[in-house]
């Protein structure tokens, strides 16, 4: 009597546009059951073109959940490499990544506002960070300011940047809107637009300066480890 049920959900199933993988495992029977069971099962065109669609979505899936979960793999394996590798990050190699940082993303025109911009959160947030941990900057003395584009929801990203900052918004200065919206953009964007993490000083100015020119000048012709 379960094996009748079975073999009439089957049926059921199949002419709704399952395929034959889709149908085993929810009723756990053998592939050639179920060929049996179905036999003489005939389904219209329109439903095997839904068939062999179904087919290939769950080829598709399955391929690119393959090709994730490789990735993922392959992130965690290199991850604890080069954790293995770096040992234990000191506050000077911080200083020093912050100062590369700087020289790729920071204001240098001024003599003394200090300025990271970047669209990367992830950046934005150790610019901050770096400011305030590393170089001492009081977090009431940093302002953020963010360019954003007209179609973006402002006070919904001043709490995003606040949140990766860690600086309140009474602290943000008010945000430029691009007159282009952020859908037309042709470059690749993490979705909040720019942010520009702020502080005056000119004695910390120089002293970033002048660690970046010691990276540039003598470090390259001889401070740098052999390799």
């Amino acid at each position: 009597m379960a094996r009748f049920k079975d073999r009439e959900k089957a049926v059921q199933l199949r002419m709704q546009g399952k395929t034959y993988s889709e149908i085993r495992p929810i009723l756990d029977v053998s592939k050639s059951t179920l060929s049996n069971w179905l036999t003489n099962i005939r389904v219209s065109k329109t439903q095997l073109q839904d068939i062999e669609k179904s087919a290939k979505l769950k080829r598709s899936e399955n391929y690119f959940r393959t090709i994730r979960e490789r990735k993922a793999r392959l992130e965690k394996e290199y991850f604890e490499a080069e954790k293995s590798t770096l040992g234990k990050i000191t506050k000077r190699d911080l200083f020093i990544a912050g100062l590369f940082l700087y020289l790729g993303e920071g204001t240098k025109s001024t003599a003394s506002k200090i300025c990271i911009s970047n669209s990367d959160p992830a950046v934005i947030a150790f610019a901050s960070f770096w400011l305030k941990k590393i170089l001492g900057v009081e977090k009431k003395k940093m302002r953020v300011a963010i360019h954003l584009y007209s179609n973006m929801e402002i006070e919904r990203e001043k709490l995003f940047w606040s949140k990766v900052t860690d600086l309140p918004i009474a602290q943000f200065h008010t945000p430029y809107i691009k007159r282009s919206r952020a859908n037309r953009i042709t470059h690749i964007s993490h979705g909040h637009g720019t942010c520009n993490i702020i502080y005056g000083n000119v004695h910390l100015k120089q002293r970033i300066m002048a660690g970046i020119k010691v990276i540039l000048g003598d470090g390259l012709d001889g401070r740098v480890a052999q390799w």
